[in-house]
């Protein structure tokens, strides 16, 4: 997934890219050349192993992606445990809209492998999940520029936009199971000249950052992948959001396995920042102050970016002033929620609390 560099000064605009996999597709949304979201636009799809075509694996093929569904909305990774949601999954077949079968592209797939794929109905499962009482992950998700560098038997790889290896894979597999949207660099002879392979195998995040800012990434994701011994392998992931930072160490024998435990602490993480502000409840208005709209342009911006939102249903200008707009705001989610939300872009910076929702237009 290539990232327009914020230099560009793209206008307004939605750029649409799906992983090698298939399991992920985002909506990038650019506003004056910064990316403001990542939207995740496959998160009610999901497509799990079976072993044949036959009507009879179909019921438990349903419930599986069901739950892997369930997984991608509430960005729980333990939900389908959950007693509430075991009746949730016997509606799989009732909601499922599409669904279909494939042979799986992956090189340590088995040959032959069948893959079932199935894609619910958003509105039902939105409301199961709300009267489950569970938290939502909204589509609007923040994206994250990996760095990643693989040493393995002497060969160093330092893995690009266009990197075609089997880790790569892995990674685009892990990441549409979760939901969470990956970017890569391009490695140009610019950032070549500036990014050796030590700086990713030893995390120098100073130095990252500094290569980093054209892309427009809300969070950093720094990962180091070795081989210990004749099987073991050895993973470390960094990921830093605006210098907080967070590291996990994972390893074992599975290639897959192990970018799929280093993937999944990463999507658990940031579900606990996201997820459990936004669960769905009743329709309601909140009333949002927009400061310094200096212009048309920026009147436009701002209007086109807040009805961007998934979890905003309608817009309503209420007064216009000199540098700053009042916008009526329909949406099914609260005021703490919405803040978590536009936090991850960067179109509009907070200037209150969720008593007072102020925010400031980036230039």
């Amino acid at each position: 997934m290539a990232i327009s560099p914020a230099h560009q000064r793209i206008s307004n605009k939605r750029y649409r890219r799906c992983g090698r996999s298939g399991l992920l597709c985002v909506s990038l949304f650019v506003f004056s050349g910064f990316v403001a979201a990542a939207e995740v636009k496959n998160i009610y799809e999901h497509e799990v192993d079976v072993e044949s075509q036959a009507i009879e694996f179909r019921a438990g093929a349903m419930r599986r992606t069901l739950a892997g569904v369930l997984v991608k909305v509430t960005g729980d990774s333990r939900v389908a445990s959950s007693p509430a949601v075991q009746g949730i999954l016997n509606y799989a077949q009732q909601w499922a809209v599409q669904f279909g079968y494939r042979l799986r592209e992956h090189e340590t797939a088995p040959e032959g492998q069948m893959r079932f794929w199935a894609r619910f109905n958003k509105q039902a499962v939105n409301t199961a999940i709300r009267d489950a009482g569970l938290p939502v992950w909204p589509p609007e998700r923040p994206l994250i520029l990996v760095w990643m560098g693989i040493e393995d038997g002497g060969e160093q790889v330092m893995m690009a936009e266009d990197t075609i290896h089997p880790v790569r894979e892995s990674l685009d597999e892990a990441a549409g199971i979760r939901g969470i949207p990956l970017g890569f660099p391009v490695l140009d002879l610019n950032e070549r000249s500036q990014i050796g392979f030590d700086d990713i195998a030893l995390a120098r995040m100073e130095q990252l950052k500094g290569v980093s800012g054209r892309y427009g990434a809300q969070a950093l994701l720094v990962g180091y992948l070795t081989r210990r011994g004749a099987q073991d392998w050895w993973l470390r992931l960094v990921l830093d959001q605006q210098g907080v930072r967070q590291s996990w160490n994972v390893s074992g024998p599975s290639l897959d396995e192990v970018i799929k435990a280093g993937i999944n602490r990463v999507a658990d993480h940031l579900a606990r920042q996201y997820a459990n502000f936004a669960s769905l409840s009743g329709e309601q208005s909140l009333d949002v102050m927009v400061t310094g709209i200096m212009d048309l342009d920026g009147y436009a911006r701002t209007l086109k970016y807040l009805q961007s939102l998934s979890v905003v249903s309608g817009v309503q200008v209420i007064r216009v002033e000199p540098d700053r707009v009042l916008y009526r705001l329909s949406t099914p989610t609260n005021a703490a929620a919405f803040m978590q939300l536009v936090s991850i872009g960067r179109v509009l910076e907070s200037m209150g609390d969720v008593q007072e929702l102020v925010f400031r237009l980036f230039p």
